[in-house]
């Protein structure tokens, strides 16, 4: 049986879908670490293509493991403080503003943005 060949042979990063769940599964766990934060469907989008873009990026430089794990911790860092602006608006959900407000003074932030 001949295995399939990676996107980018030899690179921790691999394939995009696996590395677009491993950084979506960091921010998740970001938000249920602080105690069951959501967001609106409008906000999940912009993450999600957020999170996509940073996986190409990964992709396209042929990620050392080092800078997928840099990657992962970058997505929490934008989790962490998107929680910290929506608590300060006293609310558990984070919105569409909650993420361009955060993304406005975090980017540049290797490799999302």
């Amino acid at each position: 049986m001949v295995m399939p060949m990676p996107t980018s042979p030899g690179s921790p990063a691999g394939k995009l879908d696996p590395l677009i769940e491993k950084l979506w599964r960091a921010f998740s766990e970001q938000l249920t670490a602080a105690g069951g934060f959501s967001m609106t469907p409008m906000c999940e989008q912009h993450v999600r293509g957020f999170i996509t873009d940073g996986a190409r990026e990964l992709i396209k430089v042929h990620a050392e493991t080092y800078q997928v794990v840099l990657a992962e911790e970058s997505i929490r860092n934008l989790a962490r403080q998107m929680i910290e602006v929506a608590k300060k608006a006293n609310t558990t959900t984070l919105s569409e503003s909650v993420f361009f407000s955060v993304k406005s003074y975090i980017c540049p932030l290797w490799p999302f943005c």
